[in-house]
């Protein structure tokens, strides 16, 4: 069985991916943070799916004002 892990920015997951990484269960970690910053937790750059754009998207939102910051992770 292979895992997909998909998550906003970072939380937990990217420990959680890693993990699943060294078991052999990781099929892909999609995230929103670039791919060179995830590969410091040891996940193969093959297996990420960067949405940088989306990262980028949240956070000119919130530093603008349109939707305060809890209501942008309520929608999420």
């Amino acid at each position: 069985m292979k895992i997909n892990v998909s998550v906003v920015g970072r939380f937990h997951a990217f420990n959680l991916a890693a993990e699943l990484e060294k078991r052999g269960y990781l099929n892909k970690l999609i995230t929103t943070y670039p791919k060179f910053k995830v590969q410091q937790w040891g996940i193969p750059k093959k297996k990420i799916v960067s949405k940088l754009s989306l990262e980028i998207y949240k956070r000119y939102v919130e530093r603008i004002g349109v939707f305060p910051r809890n209501k942008l992770e309520n929608i999420a």
